[in-house]
């Protein structure tokens, strides 16, 4: 997916983090666990949002 402008990046940080704040823990293994917030870490808006 290739981001073109400000707003496409926004579309695409709000949708990720739609993501992260909507899933459940309780349905993944722990390795699926892991991997989701190793990666999750690496988006810029969930820094942002876990310093607040």
């Amino acid at each position: 997916m290739a981001i073109r402008n400000k707003k496409d990046m926004e579309i695409f940080y709000k949708k990720a983090l739609k993501k992260i704040l909507n899933f459940k823990a309780s349905e993944l293994s722990t390795e699926e666990f892991s991997k989701i917030k190793l990666y999750s870490e690496k988006i810029p808006i969930y820094r942002f949002v876990r310093r607040k």
